[in-house]
């Protein structure tokens, strides 16, 4: 679809309207990324709101071939460093909420459409709250 109406809304989002087009360039950027950070495919915990940029980690996760695990961005914060833990893996995106609370920093390589200053990483001890390999 995004070639054949590159120009036509994907989504919609509040007062922010982000074409095909764009979601498509932020996948495929995102995607790049996830492939660069770790080549086998895994599990990407995505801790983030509702939002385009969830949408398009969520998309990225499914082309590379990598299974996403959606934690609640809402949660307390430990409930979701817990959550991370046991799941272990592969990579990690959290809301700027989440990152500052684990003194992480934001990528801004890695930013997406309505996504400015969400997408935040870490390269960790894996046993720690959050990480990426």
């Amino acid at each position: 679809f995004a070639q054949r109406k590159p120009d036509v809304p994907a989504i919609i989002c509040d007062d922010e309207i982000i074409t095909w087009r764009e979601l498509s360039e932020a996948v495929q950027t995102i995607a790049q990324g996830y492939e660069a950070r770790s080549s086998a495919p895994g599990t990407v915990a995505l801790v983030l709101k509702n939002s385009p940029s969830f949408i398009a980690h969520f998309l990225a996760c499914a082309i590379t071939g990598r299974e996403a695990a959606v934690i609640d961005a809402t949660w307390p914060l430990q409930r979701i460093v817990e959550t991370v833990r046991e799941l272990a893996p592969a990579l990690v995106y959290a809301e700027d909420r989440i990152a500052a609370m684990e003194t992480m920093t934001v990528d801004p390589r890695a930013r997406t459409p309505g996504g400015a200053g969400m997408v935040a990483e870490r390269v960790v001890d894996p046993h720690s709250s959050f990480y990426v390999g």
